[in-house]
């Protein structure tokens, strides 16, 4: 019998799970001086996208899952970067002071997502749950329902374990998911310590500590609707920036864990 088969499957509440398809993501490492000026021109076009009473500036932190044998590490490597499926953990902290930067405000939830990346298209799946079941979910106690089919079988397939957590502030301009454009700053890497969420009940800088490794100063990202041109105004301004061909946070954290001995470097300041 399988491990899946024994247990209860997860009852979750599937209003809580969004689904992207065919999206066109491309991204770019800004200096902040290009950085400056791109902020300015998105916000005469674009509103900040902020969710319900959340702060205009978001701590994202993003827990990656592979195999011992590294399946994914593998297939995104040997692709460049550019042909990859991830499957991560992801929370969302709202920056409750944006003086102090570590004034974060967290919940019991997290959102467990299976992403795909062809080139520059993406498709991306993901169910909110609690943090509590996330490690019976990806050890395989517990079951995701029939209708999370591909981040289940995702699961079932291969024995997940976490190996690094990326952390970065974001701020998101647009009008809705068929244009977002997101800036990450600050990133910075981890490496996770046990069972997920068994030894931290959040993943904040206060409960995982000073970084492993740190991450290029900016990033920023462009999506779209693979089936909708960019607005003009906007395909103008990021044809003369320098695209982050192949870039990804997991290659890039991977990489950096591998190296060893932990740095201390400083962050740099934030653009807004």
């Amino acid at each position: 019998m399988l491990p899946w088969q024994s247990v209860a499957y997860f009852e979750a509440t599937l209003s809580e799970t969004q689904t992207w398809r065919d999206q066109d993501e491309r991204r770019y490492e800004l200096s902040r001086d290009v950085a400056t000026r791109v902020l300015a021109k998105l916000g005469e076009h674009l509103p900040v996208m902020v969710y319900g009473d959340a702060p205009q500036t978001t701590l994202v932190a993003t827990m990656y899952f592979d195999t011992p044998d590294r399946h994914y590490l593998e297939r995104a490597g040997g692709s460049g970067g550019v042909s990859s499926v991830k499957v991560r953990a992801r929370e969302y902290l709202p920056i409750t002071n944006d003086q102090a930067r570590d004034v974060l405000g967290h919940s019991e939830f997290c959102y467990l997502e299976r992403k795909e990346r062809h080139g520059t298209i993406r498709q991306k799946y993901r169910i909110k749950i609690s943090k509590s079941e996330l490690a019976p979910i990806v050890e395989r106690i517990l079951d995701l329902p029939c209708e999370c089919e591909e981040l289940r079988d995702e699961i079932r397939e291969h024995d997940l374990h976490p190996v690094v957590v990326s952390m970065y502030e974001r701020r998101v301009w647009g009008r809705s998911d068929d244009l977002r454009v997101t800036l990450d700053e600050r990133i910075r890497y981890y490496r996770p310590e046990g069972r997920p969420y068994q030894s931290v009940s959040a993943l904040t800088p206060s409960e995982l500590g000073h970084p492993h490794a740190l991450g290029p100063k900016r990033i920023l990202e462009v999506k779209h609707a693979a089936k909708q041109a960019l607005p003009g105004w906007l395909a103008t301004l990021v044809e003369e920036l320098p695209e982050a061909t192949g870039f990804s946070k997991f290659l890039d954290g991977m990489a950096k864990l591998k190296r060893g001995q932990r740095r201390r470097s400083s962050l740099t300041q934030p653009v807004y």
